[in-house]
Protein backbone atom coordinates (compact mmCIF):
# COMPACT_ATOMS: atom_id res chain seq x y z
CA UNK A 1 0.00 0.00 0.00
CA UNK A 2 1.61 3.28 -1.09
CA UNK A 3 -1.01 5.60 -1.58
CA UNK A 4 -3.37 7.62 0.42
CA UNK A 5 -5.96 5.90 2.35
CA UNK A 6 -8.94 8.24 1.24
CA UNK A 7 -8.92 7.94 -2.55
CA UNK A 8 -8.35 11.20 -4.12
CA UNK A 9 -12.02 11.48 -5.28
CA UNK A 10 -13.32 11.11 -2.00
CA UNK A 11 -10.49 13.40 -0.44
CA UNK A 12 -11.36 16.29 -3.33
CA UNK A 13 -14.57 16.48 -1.88
CA UNK A 14 -14.01 16.93 1.44
CA UNK A 15 -11.76 19.47 0.47
CA UNK A 16 -14.66 21.10 -1.51
CA UNK A 17 -16.72 20.63 1.34
CA UNK A 18 -14.15 22.25 3.72
CA UNK A 19 -13.84 26.19 4.41
CA UNK A 20 -11.73 27.87 1.37
CA UNK A 21 -8.49 29.05 1.94
CA UNK A 22 -8.32 32.68 1.49
CA UNK A 23 -5.69 34.19 -0.46
CA UNK A 24 -2.79 34.73 1.38
CA UNK A 25 -3.15 30.52 2.31
CA UNK A 26 -3.41 30.26 -1.60
CA UNK A 27 -0.59 32.45 -2.21
CA UNK A 28 1.35 29.79 0.72
CA UNK A 29 0.22 27.02 -1.60
CA UNK A 30 1.35 27.98 -4.84
CA UNK A 31 4.95 29.20 -3.82
CA UNK A 32 5.51 25.90 -2.65
CA UNK A 33 4.11 24.31 -5.52
CA UNK A 34 6.45 26.44 -7.70
CA UNK A 35 9.30 26.41 -6.03
CA UNK A 36 9.86 23.97 -3.16
CA UNK A 37 10.59 20.19 -4.29
CA UNK A 38 8.05 18.97 -1.78
CA UNK A 39 4.94 21.13 -1.74
CA UNK A 40 3.12 17.64 -0.56
CA UNK A 41 4.73 19.31 2.53
CA UNK A 42 2.12 22.17 2.96
CA UNK A 43 -0.98 20.92 5.13
CA UNK A 44 -3.66 21.93 2.21
CA UNK A 45 -7.03 23.25 2.49
CA UNK A 46 -8.73 20.57 4.12
CA UNK A 47 -6.34 20.05 6.89
CA UNK A 48 -5.93 23.57 7.20
CA UNK A 49 -9.27 24.07 7.90
CA UNK A 50 -9.48 21.85 10.76
CA UNK A 51 -6.07 22.85 12.16
CA UNK A 52 -7.79 26.39 12.20
CA UNK A 53 -10.82 25.14 13.88
CA UNK A 54 -9.29 23.20 16.22
CA UNK A 55 -6.56 26.13 17.18
CA UNK A 56 -10.13 28.55 17.52
CA UNK A 57 -11.92 26.02 20.04
CA UNK A 58 -8.70 25.89 22.23
CA UNK A 59 -7.81 29.45 21.95
CA UNK A 60 -4.74 28.48 23.19
CA UNK A 61 -2.47 31.85 24.63
CA UNK A 62 1.31 29.61 23.25
CA UNK A 63 1.33 26.98 20.42
CA UNK A 64 4.41 25.95 19.66
CA UNK A 65 5.01 24.45 15.83
CA UNK A 66 7.75 21.55 14.76
CA UNK A 67 8.39 22.45 10.95
CA UNK A 68 7.66 25.72 9.72
CA UNK A 69 7.93 24.74 6.21
CA UNK A 70 6.34 27.53 4.14
CA UNK A 71 3.70 28.79 7.12
CA UNK A 72 0.43 27.10 5.93
CA UNK A 73 -0.12 25.59 9.15
CA UNK A 74 0.96 28.51 11.01
CA UNK A 75 -0.95 30.74 10.03
CA UNK A 76 -4.27 28.17 10.11
CA UNK A 77 -2.80 27.71 13.81
CA UNK A 78 -2.24 31.40 14.89
CA UNK A 79 -5.50 32.38 13.89
CA UNK A 80 -6.95 30.67 16.76
CA UNK A 81 -4.86 32.34 19.22
CA UNK A 82 -6.25 34.21 22.33
CA UNK A 83 -5.62 37.72 22.29
CA UNK A 84 -2.06 38.19 23.41
CA UNK A 85 -1.03 34.59 22.34
CA UNK A 86 1.89 33.38 20.58
CA UNK A 87 2.61 30.82 18.44
CA UNK A 88 6.60 29.76 18.49
CA UNK A 89 7.90 28.14 15.30
CA UNK A 90 10.88 26.36 14.55
CA UNK A 91 12.80 25.70 11.73
CA UNK A 92 16.21 23.53 11.00
CA UNK A 93 16.66 25.05 6.94
CA UNK A 94 17.27 28.96 7.15
CA UNK A 95 16.99 29.91 3.67
CA UNK A 96 13.49 28.37 3.98
CA UNK A 97 12.87 30.03 7.26
CA UNK A 98 14.03 33.51 5.87
CA UNK A 99 11.36 33.20 2.80
CA UNK A 100 8.58 31.99 4.75
CA UNK A 101 8.91 35.08 7.44
CA UNK A 102 8.49 37.11 3.61
CA UNK A 103 5.40 35.17 2.61
CA UNK A 104 3.87 35.80 5.87
CA UNK A 105 5.02 39.78 6.06
CA UNK A 106 1.42 40.48 5.18
CA UNK A 107 -0.75 37.81 7.15
CA UNK A 108 -2.82 39.90 10.38
CA UNK A 109 -1.26 37.28 12.39
CA UNK A 110 2.52 37.83 11.69
CA UNK A 111 3.04 39.51 15.17
CA UNK A 112 2.06 36.75 17.10
CA UNK A 113 4.29 34.42 15.36
CA UNK A 114 7.65 34.07 16.92
CA UNK A 115 10.85 32.53 14.46
CA UNK A 116 12.93 30.26 15.85
CA UNK A 117 15.85 28.68 13.56
CA UNK A 118 17.39 25.27 14.54
CA UNK A 119 17.19 21.95 15.43
CA UNK A 120 14.28 20.92 17.28
CA UNK A 121 15.36 18.66 19.80
CA UNK A 122 17.76 21.61 20.28
CA UNK A 123 15.39 24.34 21.09
CA UNK A 124 12.97 22.18 23.33
CA UNK A 125 14.68 22.30 26.02
CA UNK A 126 14.46 26.32 25.92
CA UNK A 127 11.03 26.67 25.63
CA UNK A 128 9.03 27.54 28.50
CA UNK A 129 6.29 25.48 29.87
CA UNK A 130 2.45 25.32 29.71
CA UNK A 131 1.92 24.92 25.98
CA UNK A 132 -1.58 24.74 25.02
CA UNK A 133 -1.15 23.10 21.66
CA UNK A 134 1.80 21.40 19.45
CA UNK A 135 2.09 20.80 16.02
CA UNK A 136 4.58 18.47 15.23
CA UNK A 137 5.38 18.09 11.52
CA UNK A 138 9.25 17.83 11.52
CA UNK A 139 11.56 14.95 10.78
CA UNK A 140 9.91 11.90 10.86
CA UNK A 141 12.80 9.80 12.70
CA UNK A 142 12.84 12.14 15.42
CA UNK A 143 9.14 12.11 16.28
CA UNK A 144 9.09 9.82 19.17
CA UNK A 145 11.75 12.13 20.70
CA UNK A 146 9.92 15.24 20.10
CA UNK A 147 6.74 13.52 21.91
CA UNK A 148 9.09 12.68 24.61
CA UNK A 149 10.55 16.05 25.13
CA UNK A 150 7.17 18.21 24.39
CA UNK A 151 5.00 16.27 26.62
CA UNK A 152 6.28 17.43 30.15
CA UNK A 153 6.46 20.78 28.39
CA UNK A 154 2.44 20.65 27.75
CA UNK A 155 -0.16 21.56 30.21
CA UNK A 156 -2.73 19.72 31.41
CA UNK A 157 -5.16 19.21 28.90
CA UNK A 158 -3.07 20.85 26.93
CA UNK A 159 -3.33 19.00 22.49
CA UNK A 160 -0.53 18.05 20.90
CA UNK A 161 -0.73 17.59 17.05
CA UNK A 162 1.33 15.06 14.99
CA UNK A 163 1.51 15.23 11.37
CA UNK A 164 1.82 12.21 9.09
CA UNK A 165 1.43 9.85 11.28
CA UNK A 166 0.13 7.09 8.46
CA UNK A 167 2.92 7.88 5.80
CA UNK A 168 0.72 6.93 3.11
CA UNK A 169 -0.36 4.25 4.52
CA UNK A 170 2.78 2.44 5.01
CA UNK A 171 2.32 2.09 8.44
CA UNK A 172 0.35 -1.13 7.42
CA UNK A 173 2.83 -2.61 5.57
CA UNK A 174 4.29 -6.30 7.26
CA UNK A 175 7.36 -4.67 5.88
CA UNK A 176 8.08 -1.42 6.84
CA UNK A 177 10.51 1.12 5.32
CA UNK A 178 12.56 3.10 7.98
CA UNK A 179 10.08 6.30 8.26
CA UNK A 180 7.41 3.91 8.84
CA UNK A 181 8.48 1.52 11.26
CA UNK A 182 9.28 4.48 13.32
CA UNK A 183 5.67 6.19 12.76
CA UNK A 184 4.20 2.85 13.68
CA UNK A 185 6.07 2.70 16.94
CA UNK A 186 5.31 6.00 17.66
CA UNK A 187 2.02 5.37 17.54
CA UNK A 188 1.53 2.25 19.43
CA UNK A 189 3.86 3.96 22.00
CA UNK A 190 1.28 6.79 22.33
CA UNK A 191 -2.04 4.39 22.50
CA UNK A 192 -0.58 3.03 25.51
CA UNK A 193 0.95 6.12 27.07
CA UNK A 194 -1.41 6.38 30.46
CA UNK A 195 -0.20 9.98 30.38
CA UNK A 196 -2.77 10.93 27.71
CA UNK A 197 -5.64 10.58 25.36
CA UNK A 198 -5.34 9.99 22.15
CA UNK A 199 -7.51 9.87 18.60
CA UNK A 200 -5.77 8.81 15.44
CA UNK A 201 -7.63 11.13 12.41
CA UNK A 202 -7.10 9.37 8.63
CA UNK A 203 -7.26 13.12 7.65
CA UNK A 204 -4.85 13.51 4.49
CA UNK A 205 -1.48 11.78 5.62
CA UNK A 206 -3.01 10.86 9.22
CA UNK A 207 -3.16 13.23 12.20
CA UNK A 208 -2.46 12.12 15.78
CA UNK A 209 -4.49 13.80 18.57
CA UNK A 210 -3.14 13.72 21.83
CA UNK A 211 -4.41 15.33 24.91
CA UNK A 212 -2.51 15.45 28.24
CA UNK A 213 -4.33 14.22 31.05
Amino acid sequence: MDTLLLPALLEQYCTDHSTPPDQILQDIDHYSHLNTTKPQMVSGAWQGSLLQILSSMIAPTYIVELGTFTGYSAICLARGLAKNGTLVTIESDAEIQAKTKDLLSQSSVIDKIDFRHGKALDLIPTLEDGIDLAFIDAKKEEYMQYYEALLPKLRSGGIMLIDNILWYGKVLQETKGKVAAHLDMVNKEINADDRVTNCLIPIRDGLMMVRKI
